[in-house]
């Protein structure tokens, strides 16, 4: 039981860090003069996720484009 009301936290938790993420985020863009930063595409938070990671270089989970 305990070990389900922590997992429930932690993801409380992530959704907050997330929200105050997609805040600066937003400030940030408004400051530059740029227009908010729309939601994130699940494009974009997989290629975050790699980033964050380190392992993979830039755009390494695509496949590389073969000439027609």
């Amino acid at each position: 039981m305990n070990a389900r009301d922590d997992q429930r936290q932690s993801r409380q938790e992530q959704r907050d860090a997330n929200r105050r993420n997609e805040a600066e985020r937003r400030h940030a863009a408004e400051s530059s003069g740029n227009s908010p930063t729309p939601t994130p595409t699940p494009r974009d938070i997989a290629e975050r996720s790699s980033r964050g990671k380190g392992s993979e270089e830039r755009g390494g989970d695509q496949e590389p484009h073969r000439p027609h």
